[in-house]
């Protein structure tokens, strides 16, 4: 079976990601999925791949996790048969101003995902462009 690094799977314009570590007996995990679907339909709409969420099932079957993703309309990527965390839901925030740099983590929200969460991850991609429009107006021409 492959083995798949999130990394590997975000867009490579992708500025900001989104993880979501979930189990489906988890109610504050469907609940934080389901904002985190409308964060990225939104995302999606308004900055294409710029913002890449994904999920990442903890300990249970691919069927479990069809399941779950079928019952609660998720169209975000999805990985099944995840490691562990302390505690469900814990969702990871990483930003990276290019295809070649590396992720780095900025934020942890252990527990529920609220809508003012979900907002911090557009201003957090808001950021890296700010960064990146400074680095190339600064930068001189050859």
């Amino acid at each position: 079976q492959e083995i798949v690094s999130a990394y590997d799977v975000a867009p490579s314009d992708a500025r900001v990601m989104v993880i979501i570590a979930w189990a489906s007996w988890c109610p504050v995990c469907k609940v934080s999925m389901s904002r985190l679907q409308a964060g990225h339909e939104y995302f999606q709409a308004k900055s294409g791949d710029g913002i890449f969420v994904m999920g990442i099932n903890i300990g249970e079957s691919d069927k479990k996790v069809r399941e779950t993703i079928e019952k609660y309309s998720i169209t975000f990527r999805m990985l099944a048969g995840g490691g562990q965390v302390s505690k469900l839901p814990t969702t990871f925030v990483l930003v990276r101003r290019s295809p070649t740099d590396e992720w780095e983590g900025v934020d942890q929200i252990v527990g529920e995902v609220t809508s003012q969460n979900v907002a911090s991850f557009e201003n957090a991609y808001l950021q890296v462009l700010e960064i990146l429009q400074q680095e190339s107006s600064t930068t001189p021409s050859p």
